[in-house]
């Protein structure tokens, strides 16, 4: 019964303004032989301010089921890494003095 209800419920992902207002630490994987589309996983990625984006070699959709050992250390270095990073410099960004990555 219930998931003759959960089947039925139609779902449009999140809205531009929602994920642009997201404040947490965010992490999008998917594989690159995932039924979700890359280029979808990547304009929701530009969308969600400080997200990271890992795309996982040889994975499908249910690689955390299947193949733990693929994304688990993804994921580790996600949830390890600082959450203030210094800027690459870049055109746009350009160099520091006294700022090291």
């Amino acid at each position: 019964m219930i998931w003759s209800r959960f089947g039925g419920i139609e779902w449009n992902g999140f809205s531009q303004e929602a994920l642009a207002s997201l404040q947490t630490h965010t992490l999008i994987s998917v594989g690159d032989q995932d039924w979700v589309r890359l280029d979808h996983a990547l304009e929701t990625f530009q969308r969600i301010p400080g997200a990271e984006l890992a795309i996982l070699p040889d994975a499908g959709h249910f690689t955390l089921h299947e193949e733990q050992e693929k994304l688990l250390p993804v994921i580790e270095n996600f949830l390890n890494a600082p959450l203030v990073r210094l800027p690459f410099a870049t055109t746009t960004v350009a160099y520091q003095p006294g700022c090291t990555r």
